[in-house]
């Protein structure tokens, strides 16, 4: 990026620009009950909100103190990760509003995600989330990676750390049988040789881009579910989810002007497994479906219930390998057609 730049932020279209915010999130605390603030402070969180005042949303929502409210799910959510990422929970908080989730976020000491989880003791054993979410750096890979490393040393070393991340996830889901949220790695390396990077195995790029290939494949074998963020990254631009600055300063690897949709992927997700799954009690199971596909593509998606739309819609999904559905999708897909 260039000195003096604006970092560029990922933009959420389909959200609608409040009016005026300020005036808004003054409005919801005024509200003589703690209800009415909360439904005011909800409403405003279905529109499109910048860094600032997803945070200024989330300290008027701790203001609250709400530890449930009707028609919103409450949801256990850890944070386990390699970098900073104090900055996120507001963000998730916020997301998880616009759908009626009512999301409790712990996160662990600074890269302690390891001894938090085999320590049976820690706080996040004791906090006992519903969810675990890895938000690990590809940093820990490349540097035992050198630049003259062959395919082959390239694909044990990522192998090692996947064999390794695989029994976290084991010991993730014996902590109340937490779901384990895997966030993909994001490639903030700078080209070694230029144009010829994409033929040398041992360069960063090429590292972090096989390290994603086998998180995949070892996530849908496990059953892990996947925060795609590489995905969006590449879709957005590196400058819109990475700054080197924010780097140096704290560890941010996820930029603060990314965090509102950060969250929202998060909550995306959590929607899909905790509202949509039981706690919303969805009538059927043609409307699951839809409601699943509609958190993957984002809240301008619609519900259907023709069997040639949904037909269209379940191809996308199974096409999809963020979620490990192609057995239920195919079943589904039987039942309706029968």
């Amino acid at each position: 990026m260039l000195q003096g730049a604006s970092p560029r932020s990922p933009i959420m279209s389909w959200l609608p620009i409040a009016n005026d915010f300020r005036d808004d999130l003054r409005a919801a605390l005024d509200q003589p009950k703690p209800s009415d603030s909360f439904e005011r402070l909800a409403a405003l969180a279905a529109h499109r909100l910048g860094f600032l005042e997803t945070v200024q949303l989330d300290r008027a929502l701790g203001r609250l103190d709400l530890k449930e409210a009707p028609g919103f799910a409450p949801v256990r959510l850890a944070m386990l990760a390699s970098s900073t990422v104090d900055h996120l929970p507001p963000a998730i908080r916020v997301a998880g509003l616009r759908r009626r989730l009512l999301i409790e976020v712990h996160g662990g000491a600074y890269g302690q995600y390891r001894q938090d989880l085999l320590d049976p003791a820690s706080a996040l054993h004791r906090f006992k989330p519903q969810a675990a979410l890895f938000s690990l750096s590809a940093r820990e890979v490349i540097a035992g990676v050198p630049l003259t490393a062959t395919a082959a040393e390239v694909n044990d070393a990522i192998g090692r750390f996947i064999a390794e991340l695989r029994s976290l996830w084991r010991r993730a889901r014996e902590i109340g049988g937490a779901a384990v949220i895997q966030q993909t790695f994001i490639d903030v390396s700078e080209p070694v040789f230029g144009g010829y990077d994409r033929i040398v195995p041992g360069v960063p790029g090429s590292v972090v881009a096989r390290l994603n290939d086998r998180l995949c494949e070892a996530a849908a074998e496990d059953g892990a579910l996947l925060l795609d963020v590489a995905r969006a990254s590449e879709r957005d631009g590196i400058d819109a989810w990475f700054d080197i600055g924010r780097w140096l300063q704290g560890k941010l690897e996820v930029a603060p002007q990314a965090a509102p949709f950060y969250g929202d992927l998060v909550a995306r997700i959590l929607a899909v497994r905790f509202a949509c799954g039981g706690a919303a009690g969805l009538r059927d199971e043609v409307s699951l479906l839809n409601v699943r596909i509609m958190a993957i593509y984002g809240d301008h998606g619609k519900l259907w219930s023709g069997p040639l739309k949904l037909e269209l819609k379940v191809q996308k999904l199974a096409l999809s390998s963020q979620f490990a559905w192609k057995a239920e999708i195919s079943a589904r897909r039987r039942a309706i057609s029968g």
